[in-house]
């Protein structure tokens, strides 16, 4: 769910458990992905004027830094946006982020219900992707690489449509993930990743 890449991991232990040098360069670029980049950068969008921005971070506090200034782009093509990645400028990448926030569900005894131990922030319509959890299994049919979208919205439950305003979908099985909002970008554009507010954790 982010964070560095597994050969900036391997880098960083490598360098404080066995004294190699670190040989990753500064990450200088963001990109914009449709799904989860990990763990090569995978998924990126393309087309239209989409290039990958300078970016700048502010100094780290408590495993955390934040953008220092907004990333901007313009002119971008028709897309869903949920993943920024973090690249050198010379095109090796190096880690990834979320766009926005998640939030942990997991089924009730309605089958066709998610619950989320605190309020949520989704409303009906909102169009929404799934995450694997940590441990366990998403509850069936739902799959990380599908479109949903948010139906029947209490403020600590969901039920999820393949189409807008669509019926909820049945869950068959019992099971716990992650839901988070996508970005939908028409042609043409823009988007903004703002300072103070992006960040990029340690977990």
């Amino acid at each position: 769910m982010g964070g560095f890449s597994d050969n900036v991991e391997d880098a960083v232990l490598n360098q404080v458990l066995r004294g190699t040098p670190y040989g990753i360069p500064l990450a200088q670029r963001i990109s914009l992905h449709h799904h989860d980049p990990d763990p090569y950068g995978g998924n990126e969008i393309a087309g239209a004027a989409y290039t990958r921005r300078p970016a700048l971070w502010a100094e780290a506090s408590g495993g955390v830094s934040v953008l220092a200034e907004d990333v901007v782009w313009e002119g971008l093509p028709t897309a869903e946006v949920a993943w920024w990645g973090l690249w050198t400028s010379g095109g090796v990448y190096v880690g990834s982020g979320l766009i926005g926030f998640q939030r942990y569900v997991a089924t009730t005894g309605l089958l066709d219900t998610l619950t989320t131990p605190t309020a949520h922030q989704l409303v009906d319509n909102v169009a929404v992707r799934v995450t694997e959890p940590e441990s366990g299994a998403l509850p069936t049919p739902l799959d990380t690489l599908v479109t949903y979208y948010v139906v029947g919205a209490t403020p600590t439950t969901l039920k999820l449509a393949l189409a807008l305003g669509g019926p909820a979908i049945d869950l068959g099985a019992a099971g716990t993930g992650y839901v988070r909002p996508i970005r939908r970008i028409e042609d043409g554009d823009g988007l903004i990743l703002s300072a103070g507010i992006t960040t990029f954790a340690l977990d």
